[in-house]
């Protein structure tokens, strides 16, 4: 009997499975066109109603019968609009576009379904089926102060070196996509927050308690850090299904006597390091002493080398020049020679030269002056130099010349013989 009653409990099971699978949709349609239409009729029939009201105070009681009844009927009608829209709200859920939805099933199913639901329109059957809405979207802790608007205490850590370090820092987070109908299974639908909470302020006291006060100040550190923590928190946060988007640490404040005490180290290492740059100071001015020894010895060293080559080359130079000058001077004085000897050679060449020219010139101009040219060129000349005194002449002697007579005149003057012999020739 058992087996029958559980043969017809599943068929029954599947029966309702399969009238619900071809109802629920026809009964999401039906719903989405009454729900306007429904509001609207409520409001035609509230103003319809109304007016009837105003209509039947204002004819009295001789229509009061009639009024009774059609308000009845309206009322009737009223009602089973509104039941209508509360029978087709109760059939169907609204999933808001900032919430992931759980569906679980309280009989006849397996319980919560393994799958998170979109947000939209999603069929429910009233009193079989609950459903669980999470956060959809980005969570975010912040530790800070709340003028800050931090959502959690500041983180308190200990530094290397013990200092006490109030420390603001921000951690964005998500639940896993896929994953929200685990945290329902696992009883985390509310909890999951403060776990989240706790998880990531443990880590960030861990990996931020590794840096030193000077570190907190190094942008790059605190940046090394951030991707640490962000690499475990991925990590850890995985088991409780959620997801870490980054790690921001922000502000960060030491207790009071932490200042006092970094002016007295900065005193302090001040001082030394003002010994010890004292100390470099005078190692180096030895050292530039040491320095400025060598090089002078080496300066002096190198002028002395140059003023040997200096007076080496002096003497090369002199030697040099003397015999340049000896040279000079001897083929000065051969050429000297030389020349006087030709000049002489030259002055002995024109003197016979011009002596034979004078021998020559005196025989040519004897030659001349024998020549009839030459005796008429001597009787110009003569007669050129002839200069008469008082002469008288007789005119009337016959031996007397006549001086108009040329021929006559030459002839007394160079003498008969030589008029000849011009007319012989």
């Amino acid at each position: 009997m058992a087996n029958a009653a559980g043969s017809v409990f599943q068929a029954l099971r599947g029966l309702v499975a399969g009238l619900w699978a071809y109802a629920a949709p026809r009964l999401a349609a039906l719903a989405s066109w009454a729900a306007p239409r429904g509001r609207a009729l409520l409001q035609g029939v509230t103003r319809l109603l109304t007016s009837l009201w105003q209509g039947l105070a204002a004819r009295g009681r001789a229509v009061a019968p009639f009024a009774r009844a059609s308000l009845g009927v309206l009322v009737v009608s009223a009602l089973l609009a509104g039941g209508l829209l509360a029978a087709g709200g109760g059939l169907f859920v609204r999933i808001p576009a900032d919430a992931i939805a759980v569906r679980q099933v309280q009989w006849g199913g397996a319980g919560i379904e393994a799958r998170d639901q979109r947000p939209g329109l999603q069929r429910r059957l009233p009193g079989r089926e609950l459903w669980h809405e999470l956060r959809a979207g980005t969570h975010l802790i912040v530790f800070a102060a709340p003028e800050s608007g931090g959502t959690h205490d500041r983180l308190e850590i200990a530094t290397v070196e013990g200092e006490t370090c109030l420390v603001s820092a921000v951690v964005p987070y998500r639940i896993l996509a896929g994953s929200a109908h685990r945290l329902v299974m696992e009883g985390m639908r509310t909890d999951y927050p403060v776990r989240a909470v706790a998880i990531c302020r443990r880590v960030l006291l861990e990996e931020l308690a590794t840096l030193t006060a000077e570190q907190f100040a190094d942008p790059g550190t605190r940046a090394a850090v951030e991707a640490n923590a962000l690499g475990r928190l991925r990590t850890e946060l995985a088991v409780a299904h959620l997801e870490p988007l980054e790690v921001r640490i922000g502000e960060f404040f030491f207790d009071g006597t932490y200042e006092k005490k970094m002016l007295e180290q900065q005193l302090s290492s001040q001082d030394q390091l003002t010994q010890a740059t004292l100390l470099e100071r005078h190692q180096q001015e030895r050292l530039n002493a040491e320095e400025k020894g060598r090089q002078d010895d080496a300066e002096a060293a190198l002028r002395k080398q140059f003023a040997l080559r200096e007076e080496a080359l002096k003497d090369a130079h002199s030697l040099r020049l003397i015999e340049l000058q000896r040279s000079a001077e001897s083929a000065r004085a051969e050429q000297l020679a030389e020349a006087e000897v030709r000049v002489l050679e030259l002055n002995g060449e024109g003197e016979l030269a011009l002596a034979a020219a004078e021998d020559l010139r005196r025989s040519l101009f004897d030659e001349a002056l024998q020549s009839p040219g030459g005796r008429l060129h001597v009787a110009r000349q003569a007669a050129e130099n002839l200069r008469f005194g008082s002469v008288t002449l007789d005119t009337r002697d016959p031996r007397v010349p006549n001086l108009l007579d040329l021929d006559q005149l030459v002839q007394l003057l160079v003498g008969s013989g030589s008029v000849r012999s011009g007319d012989e020739r």
